[in-house]
């Protein structure tokens, strides 16, 4: 009997052993596995870039005012080639000077 548990014991202790040392991946950590952020696109007004108040047209005198839009990625990735698309109520607003073509890229919280 004392033959049989020492044999189980070494067993034991050999699966110990064997279980312990670990398993090293053989997938390598990459940095998108780093990368946080869960906010993508985030875009603010600067101040006073839509004014407050602003006023109606009238049939002799134009109201214009400037728009400022501050654009920041705080997603995990990078945006690239993308395109930043307006849509306006025609019959309330219009853009004077608007390049609809360019591409932007911004990066992410990497």
């Amino acid at each position: 009997m004392t033959k049989i548990i020492k044999i189980v014991i070494i067993i034991l202790i050999v699966l110990i052993i064997i279980g312990c040392k670990g398993k090293k991946s053989s997938k390598p950590v990459t940095r998108e596995d780093l990368y946080t952020g869960t906010d993508g696109l985030v875009f603010n007004f600067l101040k006073n870039a839509p004014p407050d108040q602003v006023y109606a047209s009238t049939e002799t005198e134009r109201s214009q005012f400037n728009v400022v839009i501050d654009l920041e990625n705080k997603g995990a990735f990078n945006i690239e080639e993308g395109y930043l698309t307006l849509i306006l109520e025609d019959d309330y607003m219009s853009i004077d000077d608007w390049d609809t073509t360019e591409e932007i890229s911004y990066a992410g919280y990497n």
